[in-house]
């Protein structure tokens, strides 16, 4: 169990480094995204609460991938 959740949170990270410079240039531009992505790094600060948070706010960062315009 331990190894899935040590994964997760690995995809996580792995996902915010190649986005955030994408975030960084187009901040007030992506608020959703920004939301996301803040919901995240809370989510992994207080990991203890379970991993429910971290889905919820990757989901929000993969739907406004969809949604932008910007791709």
């Amino acid at each position: 169990m331990l190894r899935s959740l040590f994964l997760r949170n690995t995809e996580a990270v792995l996902y915010i480094k190649s986005k955030a410079p994408f975030v960084v240039e187009n901040f007030f531009l992506q608020n959703i995204w920004t939301i996301g992505f803040f919901t995240l790094i809370f989510a992994v600060q207080t990991e203890r609460r379970g991993w429910r948070r971290i889905d919820l706010s990757i989901a929000i960062i993969k739907l406004m991938d969809r949604k932008s315009p910007h791709y």
